[in-house]
């Protein structure tokens, strides 16, 4: 058999990575069922794509796949919850698509208050600690991006004073002539 010519299809397909040809396969045969059937495509690509990667962190990290699915665990069980509640609401009780554009919107805004609720209630239940960690994480990132108070006395007020940052986060550098 002859190998495919540089510009055909075959031969670029064959150099695409395996986890874009597994994407563009689910996505052409479920393309017939419209755009659910596309997104489902997506969405069992993705977790074919996060199955391949946890087995390529097992086999070439030696990171033990029990370790791995331990932390997966609690996080996958509580987006499967939070589907199984949603999935139903909006199909019927909301139905936000079949809304006009501010109703549909604030229907959606509900949807995802309520989602982010489900998840983070059964994530504490399944991993207690978890919300606590992410709190201090989002305080430290919220810290990290305010600048700091030798930077606020230096920032002016009009005046047309440049402050240029520095390689830290949140300090101020000074200029050249000032060093």
């Amino acid at each position: 058999m002859r190998p495919p010519r540089p510009h055909s299809l075959a031969f670029r397909l064959a150099r695409l990575p395996t986890s874009t040809k597994m994407f563009l396969i689910l996505t052409a045969a479920l393309l017939p069922l419209g755009l659910i059937g596309v997104c489902v495509g997506i969405s069992i690509g993705a977790v074919i794509r996060a199955l391949y990667a946890l087995r390529r962190a097992h086999v070439v990290m030696r990171f033990p796949l029990t370790n791995l699915l331990g932390a997966i665990r609690p996080p996958l069980l509580a987006g499967v919850v939070m589907v199984s509640v949603l999935l139903p609401l909006e199909a019927f009780v909301f139905q936000a698509g079949d809304r006009s554009t501010l109703p549909g919107l604030l229907l959606l805004s509900i949807e995802g208050a309520l989602g982010l609720a489900v998840y983070a209630g059964i994530l504490h239940v399944l991993m207690p600690g978890a919300l606590a960690e992410l709190r201090g994480l989002l305080g430290k990132l919220r810290r990290r991006s305010q600048p700091s108070d030798d930077v606020r006395e230096h920032q002016p007020h009009g005046g047309g004073e440049l402050v240029t940052r520095g390689p830290a986060l949140g300090r101020a550098a000074p200029r050249p002539e000032q060093s």
